[in-house]
């Protein structure tokens, strides 16, 4: 059985800002792994310059990172566990690359209501 380091270390993916994510499952460690959430946003914001969105190549549509909206659900959702935590900090790739499950899918059929 392989054992789990108590901190996993990386970067905010693009930037030299590393982070060390607690492993332990424990409802305390949440509050740390909180923190790391919202300095990686600052920090991933900043590094946008004032655009708040990454290019989504498929999609060929921007997706915007609102701070309220986009740090909340993250913080909120995140926090649980090391993995979600970790994929927050690969964030940039997670918004350029992704893809529909449908691969038919394109935007304009998509209506708000």
């Amino acid at each position: 059985m392989t054992q789990i380091p108590d901190f996993i270390e990386t970067n905010l993916q693009g930037t030299n800002l590393w982070f060390r994510i607690p492993t332990n499952p424990i409802k305390e460690i949440r509050g740390e792994r909180r923190k790391i959430i919202k300095d990686a946003y600052k920090a991933l914001l900043s590094k946008l310059n004032g655009n708040n969105f990454i290019k989504n190549d498929f999609l060929d549509e921007n997706i915007y990172i609102i701070w309220k909206e986009s740090f909340q659900k993250a913080s909120n959702n995140a926090t649980r566990y090391w993995q979600t935590t970790y994929a927050v900090l690969k964030l940039p790739d997670v918004l350029k690359y992704a893809k529909p499950f449908d691969e038919n899918y394109r935007s304009f059929d998509i209506y708000i209501q």
